[in-house]
């Protein structure tokens, strides 16, 4: 043995042992990071059969005797053979090329090889190495003796892997240079060229024909750093590529989702990789869910017509590489059960050499467009059908033409009849306002004189017929307002057989004067819920209609009937006038329709013309009852007219409430009353003081300020219409008084709609004209209401 531990010529193969064990464990760690790049993992390999070689070249140049020496060589050769695998393994990674003819009988001579090799190992011992140490000079000056065997059918089979290999080596340099990679030829090709010189060297020494160092053991290092260089150059490139990448990926990313059609991208496999954002909507997927997934689960589509299945296009494009056009009627189911119908294709992905990598599906919702598509095709039949109708009109085109004119005339005329209906509309707020006024002194003084007990009968008599004909005007005042500004029913118990005989007495006297007879059928009736003014105005209605279907008839006779079923109250109205065409059944109750007069030849009934209103605000009054109106008729043998209203007790759950008057409470302290009308002031005062309530009357909003500030006021009654101080500002300027208890206020107005005080600070609202007993009921609300804020 050696005088020191390790003899000198060991040393170095132990460093390079290092070195590659450390180049080998830093690519391992890459394709741990990096899978795919399978380059990595054999050059790995590689180091680590290089780390173990140079273990064993340690071991064999610190060996003491040639037995130990010929026992490292044996192992050395074998594992030469081992490495040199793993070296083919990673250029035939690297290169990424498999020929068909040289790697097969490369791989089955390495394996005669390896067979070789183990027959030389113990215990069979095949050949036999030379026994004499080697003394080695390099350079001329140094020299060393060591123990090896340098002959034998063992290391001459050795020799010639070795030669295989680099044959194998210097088909991977000529590879990259024809295919133009330089970056990674030249590296390989000065690495193979020292190698060789390395290879010839040591051969020379084996045959003892030039006695110097072994250098193919630092001729393996100088190959690993040499196919080091072009691998870590790859992951340098990588590096930088890898921001380039992500920015492309970005923009890639932005274009997808700026296409307006949905656009799926899928792998070789038909995995989806890429989704945009119409693609989600229209599968119903998101794409983080979707990611992976095989493309017929977020794309299932079937015939529209025949309900089966589609095949997926994508299985198509991979197989023939060409696009594939959707089948018609295509319907995508979409995740969530809606169906679309689509249409477009899918075509191949191709890498750079042209490999198909995955397949693009671009496809869009033919939804609008087959509406759209739908629309055209309909509006093309009806145009040929006009025109088609527009031949045969052109056979009589001077009537066609003669009607024509007086259709734009008769037009034009409700034009003008809607227009100034429109006005009449805009003045009957005003005008029912106004008539309201005066009818508050007609029915409040009324109500007061029926209180006189010194009248005689006849006179109460005709007091009570003015007082009637006052609620039948403030009924009529309220359906001008309805008009104008359309309010809800205001249902309270009534009578229908009483509506009835009050709107026939409104009539009769008129209805003698033209010869129209009109009889009843009143069958006994319950009491229920609805508005008495609105159902007399639609009885009103029917009997106007019916008086003039009967201008000119020889028989005029009308008959009301009232009767009940099981969930329903009715009346009708049935005449023998001039009845109703067929074909104008289904649009009498539309507005602005009118057939008064058309058919009645020179009748005196042809002078009667309509504005096609009446029957429209009849159904509209009658439907706010949640009722129904009927008509049967044939032309020239009258009409009858039937109107259904649903049963609506007093008590039944859902039932306007039934208005009862409060419990009767203390009536003291002032009332202030504020109307610019002189006999609404009088009347007002006069029942305040019926009532037992202090009044004070007045028409200027500053002396109403002044008496409240100086009195203790509880209510106001006062209307928002005043001519110097209007209602709004009064109640503002009210309610910045300071140190008084603040009155409860009381609108009397003749609009009777919220909206009118909207906002406000008031207390409750009274139409006018009102009865005694509306406003004694408001009174007491409101004191109570003043006295509970007093506490």
């Amino acid at each position: 043995m050696n005088e020191l531990l390790i003899h000198a010529i060991a040393v170095p193969a132990l460093i390079m042992s290092g070195v590659s064990l450390y180049v080998g464990l830093y690519h391992l760690l890459i394709f741990s990071r990096r899978p795919l790049q399978r380059e990595h993992l054999s050059f790995a390999a590689c180091c680590f059969g290089l780390s173990v070689y140079n273990i064993l070249c340690a071991g064999l140049y610190n060996a003491d005797s040639i037995g130990e020496g010929v026992e490292w060589q044996r192992w050395q050769n074998a594992w030469v053979n081992v490495m040199l695998l793993t070296f083919i393994w990673f250029i035939s990674a690297f290169t990424q090329r498999k020929s068909s003819r040289v790697e097969p009988l490369l791989w089955l001579y390495l394996v005669f090889c390896l067979a070789v090799t183990a027959a030389n190992l113990p215990p069979w011992n095949v050949t036999i190495a030379d026994s004499a140490p080697l003394v080695l000079t390099w350079p001329g000056w140094f020299g060393v003796t060591y123990n090896e065997g340098v002959t034998g059918f063992g290391i001459d089979v050795n020799h010639l892997s070795v030669l295989a290999f680099y044959l194998y080596y210097f088909y991977a340099v000529i590879a990259f240079g024809r295919a133009g990679n330089w970056p990674k030829a030249w590296p390989l090709a000065v690495a193979m060229a020292i190698f060789f010189f390395a290879v010839f060297n040591d051969v020379m020494v084996g045959l003892k024909w030039f006695h110097s160092l072994y250098l193919v053991e630092y001729a393996y290092l100088l190959l690993i750093i040499a196919m080091a260089y072009p691998l870590s150059n790859d992951i340098l490139q990588a590096a930088f590529m890898k921001e380039e990448l992500e920015k492309s990926e970005e923009n890639l990313s932005t274009t997808l989702h700026s296409i307006g059609d949905a656009v799926i991208a899928t792998d070789i496999e038909g995995r989806v990789t890429k989704m945009n954002t119409v693609a989600e909507e229209l599968t119903g997927w998101d794409f983080p869910d979707a990611e992976g997934l095989s493309l017929n689960d977020i794309f299932p589509i079937i015939n529209e017509e025949t309900r089966m299945p589609l095949e997926n296009p994508v299985r198509e494009v991979l197989a023939t590489g060409r696009i594939v056009g959707l089948a018609n009627h295509t319907v995508l189911l979409a995740r969530g059960g809606r169906e679309y119908p689509i249409v477009d294709s899918a075509a191949p992905i191709r890498s750079r050499r042209g490999e198909i990598t995955g397949v693009v599906l671009v496809f869009r919702d033919q939804t609008e467009e087959r509406a759209h598509k739908k629309a055209l095709q309909e509006a093309h039949d009806l145009l040929e059908t006009r025109v088609k109708e527009r031949t045969h009109e052109l056979l009589d085109a001077n009537r066609a033409l003669a009607e024509e004119i007086e259709e734009r005339k008769s037009l034009q005329q409700q034009l003008i009849r809607s227009e100034q209906l429109a006005a009449i509309g805009t003045l009957a707020g005003g005008v029912a306002h106004e008539f309201n006024n005066i009818n508050v002194s007609v029915l409040g003084f009324s109500e007061i004189a029926l209180e006189q007990d010194e009248l005689k009968e006849t006179t109460r008599d005709f007091i009570k017929k003015i007082r009637q004909a006052a609620l039948r005007a403030r009924s009529i005042s309220r359906n001008l307002l309805n008009f104008a500004s359309p309010a809800r029913c205001a249902h309270t118990p009534a009578d229908l057989n009483q509506i009835v005989r009050d709107t026939i007495s409104l009539v009769e006297k008129e209805f003698r004067t033209e010869g129209v007879e009109i009889s009843t059928n009143l069958r006994e009736l319950p009491e229920i819920l609805l508005d008495s003014g609105q159902i007399g105005q639609v009885l009103l209605n029917l009997l106007t209609n019916a008086k003039h279907a009967m201008l000119g008839r020889e028989i005029k006779s009308a008959q009301v009937e009232t009767g009940v079923g099981k969930d329903e109250i009715y009346f009708s109205v049935a005449d023998t006038g001039c009845g109703i065409a067929v074909e104008d059944l289904s649009r009498i109750f539309t507005p602005f329709f009118s057939r008064k007069g058309e058919h009645a030849g020179q009748t005196p009934q042809a002078a009667v013309k309509g504005v096609g209103l009446g029957l429209s605000v009849t159904n509209t009054m009658v439907e706010q009852h949640g009722g129904k109106i009927s008509v049967e008729s044939e032309l020239g043998r009258g009409a009858t007219f039937t109107v259904r209203l649903p049963l609506r007790w007093p008590d039944k759950p859902g039932a306007a409430p039934l208005v009862k008057s409060p419990a009767k409470i203390g009536r003291a302290g002032k009332v202030l009353v504020l109307d610019d009308e002189a006999d609404t002031r009088d009347l007002l005062k006069l029942m305040l003081v019926k009532m037992g309530y202090q009044a004070f009357a007045t028409d200027s909003g500053e002396d109403a300020l002044a008496c409240v500030s100086h009195d203790e006021v509880r209510v106001i009654l006062m209307d928002l219409q005043m001519p110097l101080m209007d209602g709004r500002t009064f109640l503002s300027r009210l309610r910045a008084l300071e140190g008084i208890a603040q009155p409860v206020c009381l609108v009397i107005t003749g609009r009777q709609t919220a909206e009118n005080f909207a906002g406000l600070d008031v207390f409750d609202m009274v139409a006018k004209p009102f009865e005694f007993d509306e406003i004694e009921n408001a009174l007491d609300k409101a004191t109570k209401a003043w006295e509970q804020r007093q506490g």
